[in-house]
């Protein structure tokens, strides 16, 4: 198997919420990338966003943040490259879909992040999807003055 065997594998998986099963494939992943340093099993970003579906989707969203915070600090650190809009529209839309207290603050926290880095001539712009989903989740906290 090669980076896109598992990354198939993967999104097939996170489209139905087998966060489980997406969580073992990326650990698989990063063992066997680590035991023989084959680039070809090295795991990139659409596998992690593989992941970030499947948590959003099971509204795991602090989870979520969480994986993207982690895709942040490799990319940092060289292991991966750079966390796609991709990645961070799918956290904030889990965010826009959560019960949880204070969703909607931390995905504008999130879009923020996202301004700061890409001003600071780094990160991803935020696209429609990031911009609608932090709305959404402020509309759905009933804090539309925010």
């Amino acid at each position: 198997p090669n980076i896109f065997t598992y990354t198939t594998v993967i999104d097939a998986h996170s489209k139905v919420g087998n966060v489980d099963k997406v969580q073992t494939l990326l650990n698989e992943m990063y063992q066997l990338y680590h035991e023989t340093g084959d680039e070809a099993l090295k795991p990139g970003v659409r596998a992690f966003n593989g992941y970030l579906v499947a948590l959003s989707k099971c509204g795991r969203t602090s989870e979520a943040e969480d994986v993207l915070s982690q895709m942040e600090d490799l990319y940092e650190s060289g292991e991966l490259e750079q966390p796609s809009v991709i990645s961070y529209s799918t956290v904030l839309d889990g965010f826009a879909r959560s019960k949880e207290e204070g969703a909607a603050a931390r995905a504008e926290a999130i879009l923020r992040r996202m301004i700061e880095k890409k001003e600071d001539g780094g990160g991803v712009s935020p696209n429609a999807v990031s911009y609608n989903s932090v709305i959404h989740a402020h509309i759905k906290s009933g804090d539309v003055d925010a």
